[in-house]
């Protein structure tokens, strides 16, 4: 049962893996914006993707900017480059969020290398279909990372919203 676990958990880091490598190809001509305010609407949890970076943040929530739901934007990129930049990674503070922009090669790494650990057992037997199955892996991933990358239109996607619909007497 723990060898399932493991491997589940090394699936999911590397489907993580492998969406941080999609956004990171479609952020060279689009600028997404993921955010998501539970129904308490408290806060807001964002990440916004820039050319070479990513911005994951929280911040506090204005009526006026979001209501509470789970939404994907993306808008055409601009050609703005996080500056003060530390290997790529930045702090950034101000009134009412915080948060810090990450590289993507960061954060497509960290979960590769959590899955590598947790499947260490699997990759000691490495062999021809298992080469197979990694090629073909890396070849989707880039095709859907450059099917992102041509898509010509804005979007605005909110799947399902946390309102609760007013109940009339």
């Amino acid at each position: 049962m723990l060898r399932r676990l493991r491997l589940a958990a090394a699936l999911s880091c590397l489907l993580a893996a492998l969406t941080v490598v999609v956004l990171w190809i479609h952020s060279s001509r689009w600028q997404d914006t993921l955010y998501y305010v539970p129904p308490h609407g408290s806060r807001i949890y964002r990440i916004d993707t820039y050319p070479d970076t990513m911005f994951i943040g929280v911040g506090g929530w204005s009526p006026g900017f979001a209501q509470p739901a789970f939404s994907l934007s993306a808008d055409p990129a601009s050609d703005d480059r996080v500056e003060d930049a530390f290997l790529g990674f930045k702090l950034a503070t101000g009134p009412g969020y915080y948060g810090a922009y990450v590289p993507f090669w960061l954060a497509a790494a960290l979960p590769a290398a959590i899955a590598a650990l947790l499947a260490r057992d699997w990759l000691r037997r490495f062999n021809l279909r298992t080469l197979l199955v990694a090629t073909t892996l890396a070849a989707l991933t880039l095709g859907a990372g450059q099917a992102a990358r041509s898509m010509t239109t804005e979007f605005y996607w909110r799947p399902w919203s946390l309102e609760r619909p007013i109940k009339s007497d």
